[in-house]
């Protein structure tokens, strides 16, 4: 999604392809938000509408305790494979293709449940992960309790240049040179105008809505 996102490709064109980064040697990305699910409902019937077996596939048949649809599934690594492979990958997605990168040369990771231990979930609450490339680090980071280390990017990624900074998010994304020079902002475009429609969805995204009907352009 983030590859066609409007306010992201601008940043690649004005930022990175112009080379108003310089050199490239370390990228940070991170989620902060508190996303985990600390639950401890209890087990259920499973209802008459849904073949619970065919839902759960090859993972192992955990008791039932509720629709796992929503974000309850999320919170399982029986189901998914935590923050770092939901929200992480959309950024680093991101950050791959911003540098034009390919595979790393090794991925390392460390984390666990550190800080919400009363509930059933069973992903990592705090976690770091560690992709290397030649002369280039990419550092994931998420913690799912505390603060934000940047309240205006909980999710998001930086990029450092010897020549600036590139801060990004869904949201917007903001380049600071090093010395003199032009900071560079752009904020999401929302296309609530264009398409009213978008107002009547039931949990729609919209400053994902844009870069979903980009996507569907592109097939």
């Amino acid at each position: 999604q983030r590859r066609s996102t409007a306010h992201l490709i601008d940043a690649k064109k004005r930022v990175v392809d112009s080379g108003l980064l310089g050199k490239v040697s370390h990228v940070e990305m991170c989620c902060y938000y508190h996303m985990r699910r600390n639950g401890n409902p209890p087990t259920q019937q499973v209802p008459e509408f849904l073949d619970y077996e065919l839902w759960t596939g090859p993972a192992p048949l955990r008791a039932y305790d509720g629709l796992p649809h929503g974000s309850w599934w999320r919170t399982f690594m029986a189901y998914g494979n935590g923050i770092t492979g939901d929200m992480g990958m959309h950024m680093f997605d991101t950050v791959r293709w911003l540098l034009q990168l390919k595979w790393p040369k090794s991925v390392s990771a460390k984390g666990g449940i550190y800080v919400q231990k009363e509930g059933k979930s069973t992903i990592a609450d705090t976690q770091t992960a560690l992709f290397e490339y030649e002369d280039l680090n990419c550092v994931w980071q998420h913690r799912t309790w505390g603060a934000a280390t940047d309240p205006e990017y909980p999710w998001a990624f930086v990029i450092y240049g010897d020549k600036g900074t590139l801060k990004g998010s869904v949201m917007k994304y903001e380049f600071i040179p090093i010395g003199e020079g032009e900071t560079i902002r752009k904020d999401v475009i929302l296309e609530k105008e264009t398409f009213p429609k978008d107002l009547e969805e039931h949990r729609i995204e919209l400053h994902t809505a844009p870069a979903t009907r980009r996507h569907m352009l592109d097939l």
